[in-house]
């Protein structure tokens, strides 16, 4: 709420008991949350409703819920899509740390050869992984093409040399 203006809209994919939808009421921001356990939801309606219109309101009447079988299946669908989606996540992540718990081990067994395999291996050395990584490929490819063009003009002979 710290961040959002007047008329904004606030997302809360956890309502709760509907905390951050009685604060967008009170401070005039458009609220959207989301809950999946029933017993929550049904503390949210109460809670909005009575903020709104009073204690001892019919909230049950005032804050219908979407019973229909049309948009239960549409909750399923929903539901079912997000285990879904949940699970690749969980693949892609073990997938992910797999590849580089290889590339880690591999990476321990090779020595560099040529000083600027040696450059690019002490770049990938320290804290600031992303950046020397990056500086590390930048760096094997400048001389990847340099070996290419090298190679087009030896027409079969002569020797590389990188420095």
């Amino acid at each position: 709420m710290r961040y959002a203006k007047h008329n904004d809209v606030v997302l809360d994919t956890f309502g709760g008991s509907g905390s951050t939808l009685i604060a967008c009421e009170q401070t005039g921001r458009v609220c959207r949350t989301m809950e999946l356990d029933p017993k929550y939801c049904d503390v949210i309606r109460r809670r909005w409703a009575e903020f709104v219109h009073g204690e001892g309101c019919d909230w049950q009447t005032l804050t219908p819920t979407a019973d229909t079988g049309e948009e239960k299946d549409r909750i399923k669908k929903a539901q079912e899509a997000y285990s879904m989606a949940e699970g690749l996540v969980d693949k892609y992540a073990a997938k992910l740390r797999s590849a580089q718990d290889e590339t880690r081990r591999q990476a321990g067994s090779v020595k560099p050869q040529g000083s600027f395999y040696a450059r690019a291996a002490s770049a990938l050395r320290g804290n600031m992984m992303e950046q020397r990584m990056f500086q590390a490929t930048q760096e094997i490819e400048k001389h990847t093409k340099k070996t290419a063009e090298l190679l087009k003009n030896m027409d079969g002979g002569g020797s590389l040399t990188f420095q």
